[in-house]
C-alpha cells in the first residue's frame, strides 16, 4: 500500500513530489553541480525556502533573508546579488551583518507558491525558471506583507524596501559572488549563510 503524501505544515506544499526538504536538497544539488542555469538565483532560492520553512534556520537569520527577498522584488536580481556579495565580504572580515536588518513581519496569509510549484515537476527545469522564482518571491512577501502589493492584476510590484544600515553593502564596488562557493546538501553554509545546525 502506497503511503499518502504528507502536506507540509510550514508552507502547505502537497508533498506529491516529495517533501519540501527533499526538493530543497535537489535544488541545492543542481546548483552545486551546475546542471541547470540556476546559480544566479541561489541566494533567492535559499531566502524563499527558509522564510517559508523558518524551523530550518535560526530566527535571527530570517532578517537578512527577508531583506534579500524584498530587495529583489524592488530592485531586481543584480541588486540582491550585490547585497549578498557585500554580506559575504563583511562576514569574511569578522562582521556579523545579518543582525543589522529588521525582522520580517509575521506570516498573516497562506502561501500561494512554494518550492513544490517552483520545481514544476520535481526537476526544476530551466525553461520558465526566472518567472517561477519571481512568483515564489512574490508569494513569500505577500504572506508577510500583503499591503505592499497593489491590487491591479497587471502591476503587482512591491513598493521599494526601506533602506537599512547596511545599504552601502549594495554598492557595486563590493566583489561579486564567487560562483564556486555554494551551499551543498552536506554542508549548508555558503554565500547565503544557510546553516541547518547539522555540522560542527
Amino acid at each position: 500500500m502506497t503511503d499518502e503524501p504528507t502536506v507540509c505544515a510550514e508552507c502547505g506544499g502537497s508533498g506529491r513530489l516529495g517533501t519540501c526538504a527533499e526538493l530543497f536538497d535537489a535544488l541545492l544539488a543542481l546548483d552545486l553541480q551546475r546542471l541547470q542555469s540556476l546559480g544566479r538565483f541561489h541566494g533567492l532560492n535559499v531566502a524563499c525556502y527558509l522564510l517559508q520553512h523558518p524551523s530550518r534556520t535560526p530566527a535571527s537569520a530570517l532578517d537578512g533573508h527577508w531583506h534579500m527577498v524584498t530587495l529583489f522584488l524592488a530592485d531586481g536580481l543584480d541588486a540582491m546579488n550585490a547585497l549578498q556579495a557585500g554580506l559575504v565580504h563583511a562576514n569574511r572580515h569578522g562582521a556579523r551583518p545579518w543582525s543589522a536588518f529588521d525582522p520580517p513581519p509575521p506570516r498573516s496569509t497562506a502561501a500561494t507558491v512554494t518550492i513544490e510549484d517552483t520545481s514544476l515537476d520535481g526537476t526544476f527545469p530551466a525553461a520558465g525558471y526566472e518567472q517561477r522564482m519571481l512568483d515564489w518571491a512574490r508569494s513569500v512577501e505577500a504572506e508577510r506583507a500583503p499591503s505592499r502589493w497593489t491590487t491591479a492584476p497587471t502591476d503587482r510590484r512591491p513598493q521599494p524596501a526601506p533602506e537599512t544600515g547596511l545599504a552601502a553593502l549594495t554598492a557595486p564596488s563590493f566583489p561579486r559572488i564567487d560562483p564556486d562557493i555554494h551551499c551543498s546538501p552536506k554542508r549548508r553554509v555558503g554565500v547565503c549563510g544557510y546553516d541547518d545546525g547539522r555540522h560542527p
